[in-house]
């Protein structure tokens, strides 16, 4: 259900009236018609009286709406996270731009979500660089805490911005963002057990490789590894392994660098990721 005239009309089939019993010494059974199409809108007057007809507190009506805003906008950022995961840009852009002017998306969250998600899709859709990190920059400055007390989206954006700037091999940019995202994270109540920690570990260690700081890429796969473990979380645990392995093979340590590999092949095949697990086969035959 979605406007106030659709609430009235299901309690009042539920209460099994019609219209004109609903009507009676309160407005006009065209009135009600037309509320009930979302046409017009009742006076707090009217509202209130037909509330009572239907054996319910006025606030319900608004409860009720304000619910069904919620339901959208979860359902909504749910759909548009998971295109974005599967790299399904295009049809994210399309999405975000259809609800660019919906008015149940004007709070400040909702706009950091849709700033963060449009800067994503500026530099996959548009290969726009320089507008995509302007966008994210600018849904950063969209907050309602103090800068030491940034929110979980806040790190996600930062995150984003850190992978932009990998993607575009700015090496030491994308290092300071990654650092900013874990400075960050920290501070949060349980940073070790949310999946968000493991991608900024994984992609920072990742940079770290590219960089050829691989004993400090090392470090951050063996933290990653860890709190995997201590928190019961397979998530990125054998991508963890994997770039271990990798690492170590970097370091020439090539006996240790299969033992992680394995481990990393072995996972992969038991959570069925099938591409990864080529990949994996892959690169250990180039060792």
């Amino acid at each position: 259900m979605g406007h106030l005239g659709q609430i009235i009309k299901e309690l009042r089939e539920y209460r099994d009236l019609s219209q004109l019993e609903l009507c009676e010494d309160i407005c006009t059974q065209s009135f009600i018609s037309r509320l009930e199409k979302g046409e017009v809108s009742p006076s707090a007057q009217v509202l209130y009286r037909i509330a009572l007809r239907l054996g319910v507190d006025i606030n319900y009506f608004f409860e009720f709406a304000n619910n069904c805003r919620k339901d959208y906008a979860r359902e909504f950022c749910e759909e548009i996270r998971k295109l974005i995961i599967h790299s399904s840009f295009q049809e994210a852009q399309d999405l975000l731009l259809a609800e660019t002017n919906n008015p149940r998306f004007k709070s400040m969250d909702m706009q950091k979500f849709m700033l963060w998600n449009k800067g994503i899709c500026d530099y996959y859709v548009n290969q726009e660089f320089h507008r995509s990190i302007r966008t994210l920059n600018h849904a950063l400055k969209i907050t309602e805490t103090a800068l030491t007390i940034l929110t979980v989206r806040d790190i996600e954006i930062m995150n984003s911005i850190a992978n932009i700037y990998n993607e575009e091999r700015d090496i030491d940019n994308a290092v300071a963002w990654y650092q900013c995202a874990i400075q960050y994270w920290k501070r949060t109540p349980s940073f070790q057990k949310d999946n968000l920690y493991y991608r900024i570990l994984y992609n920072y260690a990742v940079v770290l490789s590219r960089k050829e700081d691989y004993q400090q890429a090392l470090n951050l796969c063996n933290k990653g590894i860890r709190a995997c473990l201590e928190n019961h979380n397979l998530y990125l645990l054998g991508e963890f392994l994997y770039e271990k392995g990798l690492n170590l093979s970097y370091l020439g340590e090539k006996t240790n660098s299969q033992k992680y590999m394995k481990q990393a092949l072995y996972l992969s095949e038991i959570q069925e990721k099938v591409s990864y697990v080529t990949f994996i086969n892959g690169r250990m035959e180039k060792l």
